[in-house]
């Protein structure tokens, strides 16, 4: 019989998206930071795929290329979360245990945010159309 594992994440006092990145901006400018990083979408392994930089000055965006976290652990967890939206993410793993994972955006008091090692990959090349 296969296992399967979830896990299911709620806030108790879930915040709006625009609240959440309100409050993001007012902890930059309470430490004099320059700007915070805001993560709109995921990829594989939970990097980064839409990153991006909010300056507290004025909140203006910009986006972020090739970055990954560092390493986020138990401790983070439990004493780094500041607030929870309302919305859901979910990702599901098959692996040997088959498990899910649901939770809600959060805002973390302090992750590391470092550039990724990869080799990007050379685009392939294909001969330019033939001209009629």
């Amino acid at each position: 019989m296969p296992f399967n594992s979830n896990l299911i994440v709620t806030a108790s006092q879930p915040m709006s998206k625009e609240d959440l990145k309100k409050k993001l901006i007012e902890q930059c400018q309470q430490r004099d930071l320059p700007y915070c990083y805001y993560v709109e979408t995921f990829g594989p392994k939970l990097t980064p795929r839409l990153l991006y930089k909010i300056w507290s000055k004025d909140g203006h965006e910009e986006l972020v290329r090739g970055a990954v976290f560092g390493e986020l652990d138990m401790r983070a967890l439990r004493s780094s979360v500041v607030a929870a939206g309302g919305d859901a993410y979910v990702d599901n793993r098959p692996t040997s245990v088959p498990h899910s994972i649901v939770a809600p955006s959060i805002l973390f008091d302090e992750l590391e945010v470092k550039r990724a090692n990869q080799n990007k990959e050379k685009l392939p090349e294909y001969p330019a159309p033939a001209v009629k």
